[in-house]
Formats: C-alpha cells, structure tokens, sequence
C-alpha cells in the first residue's frame, strides 16, 4: 500500500512540473489554461474557502493582502484584507466586485471612506440610454440634473434640474432652471432664473431674467430683465425687456413691450407692443393691446383699453370700457366707467362721469359728479352730485354740492354754491352764485344771480340780473329785470318794469312782465317814457341824487349839516318825481293815444283786468289823494313817499290826463314846441327854475294842507340844487360822457 501512494505521489509530482508550472484539477483530464496557474473545472462541484466565525477572522495574526475568507456569523459573506483591515466582498444579491455597492442597497458603510464618485479630476456623469441625467464637474462648477439637463453646457455657475432644463445652453453662465424644459433653448443667455414646467423655454439670449410658473415666459427669446411670476405670465414674450408680470395669465400676449408693470390675474393679458404701462388688479388693462403710458390700479380698471394711451384709472372698474382715450384721469369705483373714446377728461370720486363716452376735456371732482354725462365737452363739475344729470351739456362751471344738477344738455352755464341751478335743464349762459342761487331755473337763459337764494324761483325768466341775498327771489317768468340788494324785488313772481340804462349809446330794458301785461300800443307809451329819460339826461342827475344820499348818510352825526343836505335831498327827489310826470307826457307824444297811455298807467296799478277798472273813478282817486283834509293823513302821504323816485300811479294818470285836456298837448302836436338847434344855449340852472315854477302851480292847485308848509322848502331845495349843478354839472345838460343811469318806468 505505502508503494502505491508513493508511485502517485510521484506521478503528481511530475504532472506539475509537465503542465510548466499550471495545475489543473478536473475530471475531463484537460489541462491548464497557460494563463492559470490553478485551474479547476467541475460541472457539478465547487471550491470551499475556508469558513471562519468573524472572531476567528481577526485572530488570524498578520494576513496576508488579499487573504479570502468566508465569514459565517455577522455579516456573513466573503471578506478580503485589504493590508490594514478585514473589508466585504459582497452581501446578499448580485455581486459587484468592482465597486462593492449593489442595486439593492448596502450595509457596513463608512461615510469617511465609501462614497460613489471619482477620485480625479474627471466630472461625475450619469447616463440613461446613454444620454446624460446628470452631471457633475470640478473643474466646470455647474449643477446640472435631469435628462439631457445643460447638455451642451460650457458655462459656469449654472444649476439645471429637470427634463432637458436648459439643453441647449452653451456659454450662458449664471443661470438656474428648475422643471420640465426650463431654459430648454438658452445658449448665451445669463443669470436667467426659471422655475416652472417649460418657464423660458424659448430663451436664447435674454440675460436677467427671473420667470416662475408653468409655461412663465415660454416664448421669451431676446427679451431681457423681465420678471413673469405666475402660470403663463408673460407666455408670449419675445424680445420685450424691463417687464413685471405678477399673476396666472399676466402679460400672456406681450411680445416685444417694454417697460411694463402687470400685477394681478390676467393683468395686461392681451398686450403686445404696450409699453410704459402699469396695471395692477383683477384684469387690470385686460385689452390693452398697442397703448403706452397707461396706469390702471383696480379690480379690471381700464379693462377694455386697447390703444388709448397716458391715462390713469385708479378704482373698481374705473375707465373700464376705455378703449381709444387719451390722457384721461378717472380717480374712483367705477368713475369714468364707461368712457370708450373720449380723452383729456378728469373725473375723481364714487361714480364720477359714470356715463361719459365720448366727451372730452371734463372736469368731475366729487361723489356722482357728472355721472350721466355722455358727449358734453369742456365742463367742470365738483361736488357731490353736481352735474349729475348732465349729458351732452358743454363748457359748464358747476362747484357745490348738487350744483347744476339737473342740466342735460344747458351750455355756457356757472353754478356755483349749495344747489345752485339744481333744476336747470336746458337753460343756458347763466351765472348763479350762491347758496340755491337760481336753483329752480329750468329754461330761463342769460341771466345773472349772485347771493343766497338769488332767483331761487325763476324757472323761464331770461336775461334777468339779480344780486344780492334773496334778490329776485320771486321772479318765476319775468325777464330783463335788474334787482340789487337784500330782498330786493322779492314781491311778484313776473316783475313788471321798464328801464333806461345809459347817456351816450342808452339802450332800454323792458321785462317779459311788463311785455305780457301790455298791447302794442299801450307799450308804446311806455318806450316812449324811457327814451323821454334818455333825451332829458335824467340819468346824469340821478346819480347826483344818489351821491348827495350818500353823502348824507356819511355826516348823519352833524345835525345841522345833515338836515341841510337832507332838505337838498327832498328837494331832488320830488323833483325827480316830477321827472317823471314829463317823461309820461314823452310817452304819450311818442304814442300819440291818450287811451293807450291811461290803460297803461292804470294796468301800473292795478293788474291787467281793465274790465274791473274804471278811468273816471280812477281820476277821483287822484282828486282824493290830493285833496286830503285831515293833517295826519297828509304826514302819511309824505312819509311815503320818502325814497321813491315814482309818483303814484293815480297822481301820474290824472297829471298826464289834466296835460292832455288842457291844451298843452294839442299846442304840441302843432308845432309848438323848443327845438333841438337851441337846445346848447340852455343852461340846466333855468331849467330848473322852470321846472320850479311848474312846481309851485302844481302846489298852488293841491289842497293838501301840507302843500303850503312844503312849498318853500322844495322851492329852497330846487335853488340849491341848480347852484350845485352848475358847479358839478356845468352848461351841459347832457353831463359828462362817461356818466350813465338808469331812469324806471
């Protein structure tokens, strides 16, 4: 037996050394293969290696590098030495021995020495298909991640995260694109921020640019320093630059507008070359399309504006239906709502010029001002209502609270004051200024009220002037009327009157009271009344009167001298009075009909019933009034006539009747009479003197007891009188050019 095992022994042996140094154990009696030196091949065994606890693997003393073992306990698995410690070959699952780590997670880790990367210089690349999902490199410092993410990258300082996030970027440096195709066509572009699927995806060159929300600025090639924040915020920007867009859908059309400010949901939506624009607010600037220099601040203020340009709209819907309008200020909800093409308008408060169209340099400040106009031009209107009705009416001044309220389609109108004009509708150039100056006009045109309640029941009067507080306040038809003063005129609702106003170039005012209330004929006289004034320069002599009560009222405190001028003053005045019994005879030479003159002054008295009058009891009531007994009641009469200009209209019929009957008026008419050529030489002195002695049978003829008492000193205050003419006055009857007057019918 010993010889046999020795035989094989040497057999062994000498197929060693026959196989050149390769063993081979088989069972096919193959030999090595030349680049084995152990070669074992089996079809249904294996090779053990030695099996050792993990204690016994660290008692092993001084392993060998590469030593192979088999751990059984802990971490069971192959391990190998690494020449300073014991490491894992492979865990459970497919090995990967070149690495060690494997697809379905590793165990035993050390974060100091394990780690997947790469110990040179070279970038980290990672592949799908073979195209890169990432990228990362020491010596290009970018941060790209995603499917074909940056590419083509080359620039510097860029971070790319997502599908194809900037793919095509070649030098743009500086950039960070986050989501599906962010910055997917960038080349040069730099410092661009796109956050948001698709967000710049068409940028090539745009530099600083920042773009967040699905689709922001997905076709911005060129355009640069924008900010679109919001789903589809500036979506088709190209070229245009400097633009904030804030909110879904804002800026959507902008192509190439610069300069813009879009906040709010679908804010600018349809803008494309606008520029300069600034729109804040639910739909603010919707339409806006072309337009320049726009501010609309508010819930879709200037909504429908396409083209209009250098206008600001600040309130809910204020300017909304603005489409072509220029240089439009409208300041509050809804104000100017419906402006389309109108321009130059300024309308600020609730509501204000809610109406207009196409009307254009307005000026609405205040509550409701101007709401229903539509196409008036060139109005103001402030304060709360004022102008409210107003719809084409133009150039219109209202200021006050319901000011002109009323007006429709009134031009040329001032209204100013609490309700002044309130119910003017169609009336025209009219000026009211006061509290309710004029405020029930209707229709009435051309007239002039200043002071509170001035004409404040003209409704059709026309042409009227009336200053003062409750001036004219009654007048609701009568026209060509001139009341100045507290309360003056304030009696009849149709002021009957007729006036001569001027010296050199007169001209006459007759009401329409007065122009009602008389036939043609009947006016005649009357005309020819105040054309007597105008010829006989009572208008001079007037306002001599009028300076002499002044002057009485300034040296009231001297008795002595007051009641001197007072007696001058007397004087005046009756002989004023008396002017007026020589201009009634004007008036009847004018007319040349008796009947006419007498229904005239009659109607003066008594109304326009003449079948109630009766001109032979009319003439008694002058014989009564001048022949009063009892001495009191000739005192009353004398007060009353304290500061009239007027006589009674009883004492003028049966004056101009006692002138017509007695011959003078026949004599007149047949040519009897001082002609005009002579007319220079006479001096105002005689006249007067004359005027004097007509007086003095006037009194001779009364039986009034005061008439004798009064007769010297009207007589004494006619002498004074004509010494102070000569001195202001001169020769000239006529007086200084320049003076003017009025003479009352």
């Amino acid at each position: 037996m010993k010889k046999f095992f020795l035989l094989l022994k040497t057999v062994f042996i000498i197929s060693i050394t026959n196989a050149q140094q390769g063993v081979a154990i088989n069972t096919d009696g193959s030999s090595a293969d030349n680049s084995a030196l152990l070669d074992i091949k089996s079809t249904s065994k294996g090779i053990l290696i030695p099996r050792l606890t993990a204690a016994q693997k660290t008692a092993i003393a001084s392993p060998a590098n590469g030593l192979l073992i088999y751990q059984t306990d802990v971490s069971p698995g192959f391990y190998y030495y690494t020449g300073s410690a014991w490491s894992p070959m492979s865990s459970t699952g497919p090995q990967i021995l070149w690495n060690y780590w494997t697809t379905s997670g590793n165990s035993l880790t050390d974060s100091t020495i394990n780690f997947i990367g790469t110990t040179d210089a070279q970038p980290l690349i990672g592949k799908v298909h073979g195209q890169q999902v990432f990228r990362f490199s020491e010596s290009m410092p970018a941060t790209i991640v995603g499917y074909q993410a940056g590419n083509a990258n080359t620039g510097k300082y860029n971070t790319f995260f997502g599908y194809q996030a900037g793919a095509a970027n070649t030098t743009g440096d500086g950039n960070l694109f986050v989501g599906q195709m962010t910055g997917y066509a960038n080349t040069t572009g730099r410092q661009n921020m796109f956050v948001g699927n698709y967000s710049g995806v068409s940028n090539i060159a745009g530099n600083y640019n920042q773009f967040t929300g699905f689709q922001a600025g997905q076709y911005n090639t060129y355009g640069s320093e924008n900010t679109f924040n919001g789903y589809q915020s500036g979506w088709s920007n190209t070229t245009g630059s400097w633009n904030h867009f804030s909110g879904m859908y804002s800026g959507n059309s902008n192509t190439t507008g610069n300069w813009n400010f879009f906040d709010g949901y679908k804010a600018g939506l349809f803008n494309t070359t606008g520029g300069h624009n600034y729109f804040s607010g639910y739909s603010a600037g919707y339409n806006n399309t072309t337009a320049h220099y726009n501010q609309f601040i508010g819930y879709q203020a200037g909504y429908e504006n396409t083209t209009g340009t250098e206008n600001q709209f600040v309130g809910p819907q204020a300017g909304r239906n603005n489409t072509t309008g220029n240089y439009n200020f409208f300041e509050g909800h809804s104000a100017g709502t419906s402006n389309t093409t109108a321009s130059e308008n300024h309308f600020v408060g609730y509501h204000a010029g809610l109406n207009n169209t196409t009307g254009s340099w307005n000026y609405f400040n205040g509550q409701y001002t101007g709401a229903a106009n539509s196409t008036g031009n060139w109005n103001f209107f402030e304060g709360y209502k004022s102008g409210f009705s107003n719809t084409i009416g133009g150039h219109n001044y209202f200021s006050g609270y319901s000011a002109g309220y009323h007006n429709t389609t009134a031009h040329y109108n001032q209204f100013i004051g609490y309700q002044a004009g309130y119910e003017n509708t169609t009336g025209t150039e009219n000026q009211f200024v006061g509290a309710q100056a004029g405020r029930n006009n209707t229709i009435g045109n051309y007239n002039l009220f200043e002071g509170m309640y001035a004409g404040g029941a003209n409704t059709a009067g026309s042409s009227n002037t009336m200053i003062g507080y409750h001036a004219g306040y009654n007048n609701a038809i009568g026209s060509y009327n001139t009341t100045l003063g507290y309360n003056a005129d304030v009696a009849t609702g149709a002021l009957v009157n007729a006036m001569a106003i001027g010296r050199d170039r007169p001209f006459l005012v007759v009401t329409t009271g007065l122009v009602n209330l008389h036939d043609e004929e009947e006016l005649r006289f009357v005309i020819g009344h105040e054309l007597g004034h105008v010829l006989s320069g009572h208008a001079v002599y007037r306002t001599m009167m009028l300076i002499l009560i002044q002057l009485a009222q300034r040296i009231a405190w001297m008795p002595i001298g007051y009641l001197g001028l007072r007696a001058i003053i007397w004087g005046l005045e009756e002989w004023f009075r008396k002017s007026e019994l020589s201009c009634d005879r004007a008036g009847l030479l004018a007319g040349q009909d008796v009947d006419a003159a007498r229904r005239s002054l009659m109607k003066l008295a008594g109304g326009p019933q003449l079948s109630e009058l009766n001109p032979d009891a009319f003439r008694e009531q002058a014989h009564e009034y001048d022949a009063v007994p009892d001495l009191r009641d000739s005192i009353l009469k004398v007060l009353q006539l304290q500061g009239n200009t007027h006589p009674f209209a009883v004492v003028r019929f049966a004056e101009l009747d006692r002138w017509a009957t007695d011959g003078s008026y026949e004599s007149i008419l047949g040519g009897d009479y001082p002609r005009r050529d002579t007319d220079r030489d006479a001096r105002f002195t005689d006249e007067v003197r004359n005027a004097a002695n007509s007086y003095r049978e006037s009194w001779n003829r009364s039986e009034d007891p005061l008439a004798g008492i009064f007769r010297g000193v009207a007589e004494t205050g006619v002498r004074a009188a004509s010494g102070l003419f000569d001195r202001l006055g001169g020769n000239n009857r006529g007086g200084g050019s320049s003076s003017g007057g009025n003479g009352d019918n």
